[in-house]
């Protein structure tokens, strides 16, 4: 019965949350204002009081970067390595946060509606060997590469 519980998404959307420090978000946003709307509720809780779900929804907030992001994660979430969707989609991300990494798990990652400006970023992502589902679209973007030494 514990798998039922973790498909519900935990969903901080449009809290204009501005970063992934999760001491400011526990002060400022707290676990309590997860929204139930959209998904029919909020995820059931663990021993540790936080949430049981491998979806982590950060949409439509203010965020900048990522940085911390597992943090934040350990801070929400009861299993945070478990996590399989992150949704960060509509911030103002200009790049990809190495430490994605955390989430060995991770299989889906909304990053659209974003400000990266750099192909290259996406690059970062080569160590979420799982991640199958990548939302890219509606983010400004210049190719860059590295063409070598000149012939």
């Amino acid at each position: 019965m514990l798998a039922t519980y973790l498909e519900k998404p935990v969903d901080f959307s449009f809290q204009q949350i501005r970063n992934c420090n999760p001491t400011a978000f526990l002060d400022k946003v707290g676990l309590e204002a997860a929204k139930y709307v959209r998904v029919r509720g909020v995820p059931y809780r663990g021993s540790k009081n936080k949430y049981l779900t491998k979806s982590l929804w950060l949409n439509n907030n203010k965020l900048k970067n990522m940085k911390n992001i597992d943090q934040l994660a350990g801070a929400i979430l009861e299993h945070p390595h478990k996590l399989q969707w992150l949704d960060v989609s509509f911030n103002q991300l200009n790049e990809i946060e190495a430490s994605l990494d955390k989430f060995p798990n991770l299989k889906m990652l909304y990053l659209h509606g974003n400000c990266i400006n750099d192909l290259n970023e996406i690059g970062k992502l080569k160590v979420n060997t799982n991640l199958k589902h990548l939302t890219l679209h509606g983010i400004p973007y210049r190719i860059t590469r590295d063409t070598g030494p000149s012939q």
